[in-house]
């Protein structure tokens, strides 16, 4: 369950414009081959990397490099450095910072795996980090959904992670109906009218679902790699993340100083009882009887009342950091659903899929995945 002070969550919603969004397999890919083709992966010893004036990190055998934001969050907490503090003089008094970085950085035989990309340095990492590929994992996601005959509605890349959501249209199901407020003004969006039409509601008629499955991946060191079910509401085009069903730590063999070449005979071995296992984990999750799990909790969530509407946004306002228009957002479309468990966690993934970031939207639909599933705190200041 996400709780107050995530910082994710918590922080200023932020548009990156190098971030893809709601993209194609296809541009996917074409992003993470040129993130590839420019990795270089280095192990050096941390009190022999130095952070410059000009917030530039000296690698040794590699020169003056500089850092991506989430690197420069990997640099604050390996020096042992307050976030905030931090990011105060990385603004206002770079020198100060890096005597403060240069001088804290663990000593000794301490060594980090440093990851280069694109020109920057995007990851300062355990030197027992193993990177799982993110386009040999995108690759194994295609073919699993073309044997399932299933569509990639969203495949998107941040500085952090990637995440590609699958769904199967084919299984559509019931969950209840639409109330004439929800009815209203899907009618009148002509923006998702076209998205809707693909994904098969044809007529909002009833509010439909189709199940799916999330996988996100980050080779820097944000965050497991995971597959997780995924429920798809077709009226909205809203989503709803359950319960993983596979979550891999990144941790693997100490490596050596120097640059880490990875050659595709290397890859293939270490992954390859990881990729059989993800196959199994995606059929599985395709599974209809998997998807009646999600259905039951959804259909439940109905006869879950949460008459007391302000104090049940006000919990939920708390846990995400949610700014005054959000909050005012969450409330219109809660009222809108319905004063109950259903209508609070469509109101949230409305929330999410309006939010700025995809790293941001995906945490929120796995927030609101948690209350369908365990919705104790909301319910206690509800009745």
């Amino acid at each position: 369950m996400a709780t107050q002070g995530n910082p994710l969550l918590a922080t200023t919603e932020r548009a990156d414009p190098n971030e893809l969004r709601h993209g194609s397999l296809i541009d996917l890919a074409q992003r993470l081959e040129q993130l590839r083709a420019t990795t270089k992966d280095v192990v050096v010893a941390t009190d022999a990397v130095r952070l410059g004036e000009d917030m530039r990190l000296a690698i040794p055998t590699v020169g003056e490099v500089p850092l991506s934001n989430h690197a420069h969050t990997q640099v604050a907490e390996k020096a042992g450095i307050p976030q905030r503090f931090y990011d105060r003089l990385r603004a206002d008094f770079p020198s100060l910072l890096a005597r403060n970085v240069n001088d804290l950085f663990p000593s000794g035989s301490d060594r980090r795996l440093i990851r280069i990309a694109d020109g920057r340095v995007r990851a300062v990492l355990s030197d027992r980090y193993r990177a799982l590929d993110s386009y040999d994992l995108a690759l194994r996601v295609a073919e699993k959904a073309m044997a399932h005959n299933a569509q990639v509605v969203d495949a998107s890349l941040t500085e952090t992670r990637m995440m590609i959501r699958v769904t199967l249209p084919q299984y559509r199901e019931k969950v209840g109906e639409l109330t004439a407020a929800v009815r209203a003004a899907y009618a009148t969006d002509t923006h998702n009218a076209e998205a809707r039409r693909a994904a098969g509601a044809l007529a909002l008629d009833a509010d439909y679902v189709v199940p799916g499955l999330l996988v996100t991946n980050s080779d820097v060191g944000s965050g497991a790699f995971r597959v997780e079910p995924y429920v798809y509401r077709l009226v909205c085009l809203n989503g709803l993340v359950g319960e993983y069903s596979l979550k891999q730590i990144h941790v693997g063999a100490r490596l050596e100083l120097g640059e880490v070449v990875y050659t595709d005979r290397t890859r293939t071995l270490a992954d390859q009882a990881l990729w059989s296992q993800v196959g199994d984990v995606i059929d599985a999750t395709f599974r209809p009887e998997s998807f009646r799990a999600m259905l039951d909790r959804l259909r439940g969530a109905h006869q879950v009342a949460l008459p007391r509407v302000e104090a049940v946004v006000d919990v939920v306002t708390r846990d995400l950091g949610l700014s005054e228009e959000r909050r005012a957002a969450l409330m219109g479309y809660f009222a809108a659903e319905g004063p109950d468990l259903y209508g609070l966690t469509q109101g949230i993934t409305r929330v999410a899929q309006s939010s700025v970031g995809a790293d941001l939207q995906t945490e929120i639909e796995r927030y609101a995945g948690d209350l369908l599933t365990d919705p104790a705190r909301v319910v206690a200041v509800a009745t």
